[in-house]
């Protein structure tokens, strides 16, 4: 992926994006106003003037005619020369007048920054691959111009969510905008906003999550997915699946039946609906029909994980602003109440957390105060001798009388609190129990005044359980799944009290053994979902 967040997309996936918002030659395209934010080297353009020339042509219009038929923007001076000159070859393979081809060609590009330039049409059609910067990539100037002129971005957006908002608010009252970007806003909280503004104002029509397809002409892990949007009323949305099989042959086809309606036949990808009213501004459950039902039915029944009734709460570990400063091996390093025992993600998956252990030398009294540094002369030392780099971190500079902290408080006596711990990124959702150490801020944990956390963990293990992380989290290339505080929480579960005693035996033996298949047989009967006992 460039600096500036260019990546190319391959011909066939931007002929499928046209096809989806339904930018096609059989329609009078010198009457519509089609618009692509960020050109690039010019590869929707093109596929878009080829359409419009067929359809020039279909309809007997003139070519003087489609002066306004298409807008190319894009803020890079030399992606604006790529497209001017990738666009002359086309017309003058269509035999088009020299003249009115570089006439044509000035009308239809146009170098400005899409995000700040003034709204100059509305469109029927708005199609691209905007730019994918991260936050902490845009220059910070612009980036407070952004802010001001897109409402959905936030201090943390990726720089997409303002070509969304402002691609969306250009769309006519029959407009529709297919991007193909990272499907991060559909799930983490900087997309939030845009999706709040999405459902008050418009429709998805259809989401293709295309994670494992070679959609791009460079190798980027961006987690791609095209997003078709109306200017419309809410309706359920066509959510497909590309498998890495996925290729030109079965776009057509899928384009096709997008048109029909009727998907029977397509291969390679999976396809269901997402009822409308699970799109809100949380996050969007993306999953097929059958594991959409059972969501439904989880949902429906049975209370969220974290819960008053059952005193069980999720939180996070600590994050520290310097692990290399405040992780230590050596344990007589600072007086032995400023050493906590810590366990990491990494020692989880290295199982190194007795053979290897660590400490976090903490700032913090037992009480969960700062400490006075002056009343503890090995620790004092210790922060003294480190404090030139602890002091440029952003939480020493916003109060420089406690430069020494750790970013998060220190919750008192967790570490020696039962409680289960899940990895930020893993293949599946693996609880580990721990009542040793404190958890670090790549570990998730969960406590409990009502749960026997032996059962909850072989529970958590389940499908049922996972479902929810699958749906709602953000998935990684390979079906990494990434899981966050704000997800675990979605989780649903059966009272611990409707529990047979049979059933949380299992369940314990599936969690000490790490036995899926006798995690989801037990949490079947535990949900209801069967009648008969099973063997423990």
């Amino acid at each position: 992926m460039k600096k500036n967040g260019v990546v190319y997309t391959k011909e066939w996936i931007v002929n499928l994006m046209l096809d989806l918002c339904g930018y096609d030659s059989r329609i009078d395209l010198s009457r519509r106003v089609a618009v692509e934010p960020s050109c690039g080297t010019g590869v929707f353009v093109v596929q878009m003037a080829k359409r419009l020339i067929e359809s020039c042509r279909l309809f007997g219009h003139n070519f003087d005619d489609l002066h306004g038929s298409i807008k190319a923007i894009d803020v890079c001076p030399s992606s604006i020369t790529t497209t001017k000159r990738s666009l002359s070859a086309l017309l003058t393979s269509e035999n088009i007048d020299s003249q009115l081809s570089n006439k044509l060609i000035e009308s239809w590009v146009i170098q400005d920054d899409f995000l700040i330039m003034p709204q100059f049409t509305s469109a029927d059609f708005l199609v691209g691959n905007p730019p994918y910067l991260r936050s902490n990539d845009i220059d910070e100037e612009k980036k407070q111009k952004y802010l001001m002129n897109c409402q959905t971005m936030t201090p943390g957006s990726d720089l997409f969510i303002g070509f969304y908002e402002k691609g969306l608010s250009m769309l006519n009252s029959s407009g529709k905008l297919s991007f193909i970007c990272a499907d991060r806003w559909m799930h983490n909280s900087y997309g939030k906003k845009l999706r709040k503004y999405i459902i008050e104002n418009y429709a998805v029509e259809s989401i293709i999550s295309m994670h494992d397809v070679n959609a791009f002409e460079s190798n980027v892990s961006a987690y791609p997915a095209i997003s078709t949007i109306s200017k419309a009323t809410q309706g359920n949305v066509i959510y497909v699946e590309a498998t890495s099989y996925f290729d030109e042959k079965e776009a057509v086809k899928l384009a096709d039946a997008f048109e029909r309606k009727v998907f029977q036949g397509v291969q390679n990808c999976r396809i269901g609906e997402i009822q409308a009213k699970k799109l809100t501004d949380g996050s969007w459950p993306l999953l097929l029909p059958e594991k959409q039902a059972l969501l439904c039915d989880l949902e429906e029944h049975f209370p969220m994980l974290e819960s008053l009734e059952t005193g069980t709460r999720v939180g996070i570990g600590m994050a520290t602003g310097n692990d290399s400063i405040f992780l230590t091996r050596v344990k007589d390093l600072v007086e032995p109440e400023h050493l906590i025992p810590m366990i990491t993600s990494r020692q989880l998956s290295t199982e190194s957390v007795y053979t290897d252990p660590l400490w976090l030398v903490s700032p913090w009294n037992k009480d969960g105060s700062l400490s006075d540094l002056s009343n503890t002369k090995k620790l004092c030392d210790f922060f003294s001798n480190n404090r030139t780099v602890l002091g440029k971190r952003h939480i020493a500079k916003k109060n420089s009388g406690t430069w020494f902290r750790t970013i998060d408080n220190y919750r008192p006596g967790l570490e020696n609190t039962p409680k289960l711990l899940i990895q930020d990124m893993h293949y599946r959702l693996e609880p580990y129990y721990d009542d040793k150490h404190y958890p670090h801020g790549n570990l998730y944990y969960i406590t409990s005044e009502k749960w026997d956390l032996l059962v909850l963990g072989g529970l958590l293990m389940s499908f049922y359980c996972e479902l929810f992380i699958d749906a709602y989290g953000v998935k990684m290339r390979g079906g990494t799944l990434r899981f966050q505080a704000q997800f675990l929480r979605k989780i649903r579960v059966p009272d611990p009290d409707t529990i047979a005693n049979d059933i949380a035996d299992a369940l314990k033996k599936a969690f000490v053994n790490k036995d899926y298949s006798l995690a989801n047989e037990a949490a079947s009967i535990a949900f209801g979902y069967r009648e008969n006992k099973i063997a423990v």
